[in-house]
């Protein structure tokens, strides 16, 4: 990006010297936006993945606390709050999709 930025001063001096082509400094500005956008999508993702790090965290010291069982011969009580605070978390992403 760096590179393209110096582009871009090197095309507006120029153009002051010469009178440059805006539409070469007009595509070089689009580059810069679209990268910078993807920059953003990057840092976005991060952040969601940072988030589901958490959660997994947080599901996995939960998990710590039930005791073993055989699903086939016996039950244990559900936890609502798994699926409360899961599905609400699933929800958002999905809403903010």
């Amino acid at each position: 990006m760096q590179q393209l930025y110096q582009q871009l001063y090197d095309e507006v001096e120029e153009g002051e010297r010469h009178g440059g082509d805006p539409n070469k400094i007009k595509g070089i500005t689009n580059k810069i936006v679209d990268l910078q956008n993807q920059v953003y999508d990057f840092e976005d993702r991060e952040q969601q993945c940072l988030e589901a790090e958490k959660d997994l965290e947080w599901l996995l010291e939960e998990l710590k606390g039930i005791q073993e069982f055989k699903p086939d011969k016996e039950r244990i009580e559900f936890r609502p709050i798994f699926l409360a605070r899961l599905s609400i978390k699933g929800l958002c992403v999905l809403t903010a999709e």
